[in-house]
């Protein structure tokens, strides 16, 4: 009978703040490499997480009315101008918006993920 091993992959923290650990018993299979396409996260994701505090001056941009910021939770104001956009069919502004603050670095996410 072979030798089962196992390789320590790391920590996994779910939603509910419960913790466990990952363990791959193929350690000598090929992994993916983490730079890969299937790696990188969806465009969405990407952009929301890097916009921070240059939110409110692509929502200017935009020309999202003040009230409608009002609504936008707290912590989550790119997503919210993510879904603001999308909602009137016009992700496509967005890219351009993004280009219009100065923020080439997220422009050339979407340039990489081919949207426009």
């Amino acid at each position: 009978m072979d030798e089962v091993r196992y390789e320590f992959q790391g920590p996994v923290y779910a939603p509910n703040g419960t913790f466990g650990v990952v363990f791959n018993n193929r350690p000598d299979r090929e992994r993916a490499d983490p730079s890969s396409e299937a790696q990188q996260p969806p465009l969405r994701v990407a952009v929301c997480s890097r916009l921070t505090a240059d939110w409110p001056d692509l929502a200017d941009w935009l020309g999202i009315p003040t009230a409608q910021r009002k609504r936008f939770e707290r912590g989550r104001e790119p997503h919210e101008i993510w879904d603001w956009v999308e909602q009137r069919g016009e992700l496509g502004r967005l890219r351009e918006a993004l280009a219009g603050i100065q923020r080439l670095d997220l422009v050339a996410l979407f340039d990489a993920a081919g949207a426009s």
